[in-house]
């Protein structure tokens, strides 16, 4: 975990956010297509279509984990050098008035790792609370 804390910059909120926000949309498109097609009994959206689409994607985010942990398969056509990102040299306030917002783009691959696993963390949360109240209530 101490590993993980050393790579979250205060840059990588808005892309962790974006698709966050994005895969919760998806999720929802997918659990009401559920509910739509796919449920002859009439189960309930929230017990089990939340529940269902919120386990794949807490399976994600420990696919994710795995990935920052160490874990990688690579592809035949997967180029496999890295790129190096210029640090700024002083911390003053001026130097950064300029600058322009980082996207999801260009963060290097163990932060792209990050913010795909947290923002896996959160849409699975938000999918699994629900999925939980309406199994235990």
């Amino acid at each position: 975990m101490k590993k993980i804390f050393g790579i979250y910059k205060k840059y990588m909120f808005r892309p962790t956010l974006y698709k966050t926000v994005t895969k919760l949309a998806v999720c929802a498109v997918i659990v009401l297509l559920w509910d739509r097609y796919l449920n002859p009994l009439g189960f309930s959206v929230l017990e089990y279509g939340c529940f269902c689409v919120g386990g794949i994607i807490a399976l994600l985010a420990w696919f994710e984990y795995l990935r920052l942990d160490g874990m990688v398969v690579h592809h035949l056509n997967e180029d496999i050098r890295k790129k190096k990102k210029e640090r700024h040299r002083s911390k003053d306030i001026v130097d950064f008035v300029g600058e322009k917002i980082i996207s999801y783009d260009e963060l290097e691959p163990e932060e792209r790792a990050l913010c795909r696993m947290l923002s896996d963390l959160l849409c699975g949360g938000i999918l699994l609370i629900p999925g939980f109240v309406g199994l235990f209530v």
